[in-house]
């Protein structure tokens, strides 16, 4: 599956490596979260303090991100009565998920 994914990356060109994990806070504001999400997140206490985990601590669960509600609920919509919804990801990056899992199952 590794050998399948890798080239499907190498086939989508500029596109799939972008569905690359990022590296970097910046790879992860640019290319995949939604812009309001993003502000939120990055304004959130984890992120003002002295010692910011990187993207690798976060993605293998050695650090977590204190969410601020507060930052939250300004871009937090009520779909139905106790319902929310936010905008987590950029529409480029859902666009690029989508033609990646397609090129999987073609």
């Amino acid at each position: 599956i590794d050998r399948l994914v890798q080239q499907v990356i190498n086939n989508q060109g500029r596109d799939g490596s972008r569905l690359r994990a990022p590296k970097t806070w910046q790879q992860v504001q640019r290319d995949i979260l939604d812009p309001q999400l993003s502000k939120a997140i990055f304004r959130s206490a984890t992120f003002r303090g002295e010692q910011v985990p990187t993207v690798d601590q976060i993605l293998s669960g050695e650090a977590f991100v204190e969410l601020d509600v507060g930052l939250l609920s300004s871009i937090m919509d009520e779909e139905v009565f106790d319902v929310f919804s936010i905008p987590l990801l950029q529409a480029e990056f859902c666009s690029n998920l989508r033609h990646y899992i397609n090129a999987l199952f073609s």
